[in-house]
This record gives C-alpha cells, structure tokens and sequence, in this order.
C-alpha cells in the first residue's frame, strides 16, 4: 500500500472528534493564574523607606527575609497562646460594644439593639491559622482578609438566593438549610482556590452564613462583621507575631511585583541616556557609574535591579538581599577573577566591561 493511500484513510486534524479531545487535553493542564494579570502592575514594597522600628512590626526584616530563624515550639505555643487571647478578646469586644445599640436584624426581626453582635466561629480558626503557622501562605493577610471576606459575601449571596427562591428550606419544621450552606462552601472554595486566597476558615465563614440562623439575620451585615474581626486579628498579629518571630512574610505575593513598571521605568531611563549619549555608549555609561559613586541614584539604581551585579571593585545587591559567608567566599572568587580580566584586556576597564553588560541586560 503506498504512502499516499495511508494517508487518506487516517483521520485528519481537523476532525471535530479529535479537536474537541484535544481541546479538553489542554484544559486538563491548563492554570488559570490571577497574579500574573495584577502583581506586574503592582507597586513594589517601600516598607524599607520607614523607620526601622515601624517597618519591623510590618513584616519587613532589613537583614532580608533569609535572615530570619525560626523560634523553637515552646516560645511559639506562648506567643499563640498570647495572640490569640489578645486578638479573639479584642474581636469580641469591639463586636459587643462598637455595634451596641445598633438595630442589626433585618427588617428588626431579631432585635439586636443593644446587644451588640457575637463572634464569627470561623474567625477563631483564623486566629490559629494567624498566631500559629505565622510563616504558611495561608495566614499572610491577602489570604487572611480576602479568603474570608469572599466567603462571606459567597455564603450571604448564596443564602439570600435560595431564602428568595426555597424559603421553605429555612424553617424549623424542614431545615434543610445545609444545602445552600453545601453549595456556598464549594463556592467560596473555588473562588478562593481561583483568587490564590484560600484561607481554610473561610469555608466555616460561608458555611454558617447559611446555616446558622443568627448569622443570616444578620443579612449583608455579615460581611463587613466577618472583615471587620479579620482586621482586628491581622492588627493584633503585627504586633504580637513581630516581638520575636517575622508576620507577614509577604503582603500580597511571595516574590516580587511591579515588573511591567520596572521595565517601563528602565526603558525611559533608557531612551533618556540614549539621547545624551551621542557620541559613545560608554561614555554614557561612565557617567551613570560616576552618579552611583556619588551616591545620587545608587539607590534607585539597587532597587530598579532584581540581580546580584558582581564588580571587580564592587558588588550590588537587590533590596533586602543578605549573603552568607560561603555565598561572600563566591563574590570574592568573581572579583579575583575579573581583576585578573582587568589585567589581561588592556585599555578595557572594569567600569566599561559592567557597563556593556548592563546596556545588553537592559536591552533583553
């Protein structure tokens, strides 16, 4: 059989049969990653520009993230055992009296007036998650804040459809409220799950939104309850969780952010020494290396960088970098040897070689 006859009876790429399964192979790996549309665009951290002692009860540690050490078990169960005293005590307070005299339950139903509003059960699980396991994504406060206010607004929403809907599952003859409370927990989750802000209370948030009774006459009020404890909680940890141990590691990702405004920011660097430089690049670039010694923008320069820039008569780090003494040993190896370079290419100076190299690092 010739090859001309096997290829007319195999099945085309362009059946349906095989585009729709090769369709659902890529959805099988795809990942749908919200960060990558926000964090490039993101201001970067200038917690770093404020005084040391506020920047340090903010998570920010100058010695860098690496130099923190982790406290052993005994101290940790203290300040858990503290921060969790501190943060429920000041949630249940400022619920108690800060919404006293408040009339809460819709359409004054419940009478709330005058006893203010109780604690959230899931915000004592957020209050493990937040003084325990200070150093787990889970209890940084994008997942902390956001996880538990989605799931409130999931677990209300959710709530009032089916009130609006089947108010029949809501009565204490049936019950049935553990339906909507089943679908408004698998919502939050895959919202949260989408959002990269899971947060395991917020399940709890969303389930008690429905199937507790005073929470949902508490109606939409119970949003701003939920967020309203998460603050305090999160307040309450910034301070207890920085005496001796780092919360939060990050604020909104681990890693950096704002990388679309940096290469924005170099690029009209860029354009602007381009069009002073005229006669020689590295002319240009000589007086960019003057200006850094001169301590004008060696600072913008540090932050605008996210490498280990390794000079024969120098070394930058990017903000917040701190090496050890072998990584120290390797920086001092490199310098040897581009002393060495130095040496071996005459007229070409140290200053010239980093020069080329930033000129080609900012061009890709």
């Amino acid at each position: 059989m010739s090859t001309s006859s096997i290829r007319s009876h195999s099945p085309t790429s362009s059946s349906p049969k095989q585009t729709f399964s090769q369709h659902l192979h890529k959805l099988k790996y795809h990942n749908f990653n919200i960060d990558a549309f926000f964090s490039p665009y993101l201001p970067p951290s200038q917690l770093h520009r404020l005084p040391r002692p506020l920047a340090r009860f903010l998570g920010h540690n100058a010695d860098g993230p690496g130099a923190v050490r982790e406290v052993g078990n005994l101290l940790v169960a203290w300040w858990a055992f503290f921060g969790a005293f501190c943060g429920i005590a000041a949630v249940g307070a400022l619920l108690r009296f800060g919404f006293d005299g408040w009339d809460l339950g819709e359409g004054g139903e419940r009478g709330y007036e005058g006893r203010g509003v109780g604690i959230v059960g899931s915000l004592g699980a957020t209050a493990i998650l937040n003084y325990n396991t200070i150093a787990s994504p889970l209890s940084q406060p994008r997942n902390s804040l956001l996880g538990q206010a989605i799931s409130a607004l999931t677990g209300v929403a959710t709530t009032k459809l089916f009130h609006h809907t089947h108010p029949s599952l809501f009565t204490p003859s049936t019950d049935l409220s553990f339906l909507p409370g089943a679908l408004a927990t698998a919502l939050a989750s895959s919202l949260m799950l989408l959002t990269n802000t899971v947060h395991p209370p917020g399940g709890a948030t969303a389930l008690l939104a429905a199937t507790n009774r005073e929470c949902r006459e508490l109606g939409w009020v119970f949003v701003p309850v939920v967020t309203v404890g998460s603050v305090v909680l999160m307040g309450v940890g910034l301070g207890v969780n920085n005496v001796q141990r780092q919360y939060p590691r990050f604020w909104w990702v681990e890693g950096t952010v704002g990388e679309k405004r940096k290469r924005k920011r170099r690029k009209e660097e860029g354009d602007v020494e381009a069009g002073g430089m005229g006669k020689d690049v590295v002319e240009g670039e000589d007086e960019s290396a003057s200006r850094e010694k001169k301590g004008e923008d060696a600072a913008s320069y540090r932050e605008a960088i996210d490498a280990i820039v390794v000079r024969a008569d120098g070394l930058v780090l990017p903000e917040g970098l701190v090496l050890n003494s072998q990584e120290e040993a390797v920086v001092e190896l490199l310098r040897g040897k581009l002393k060495e370079r130095k040496v071996s290419i005459p007229g070409m100076s140290v200053s010239s070689i980093a020069a080329s190299e930033r000129i080609a690092t900012e061009e890709e």
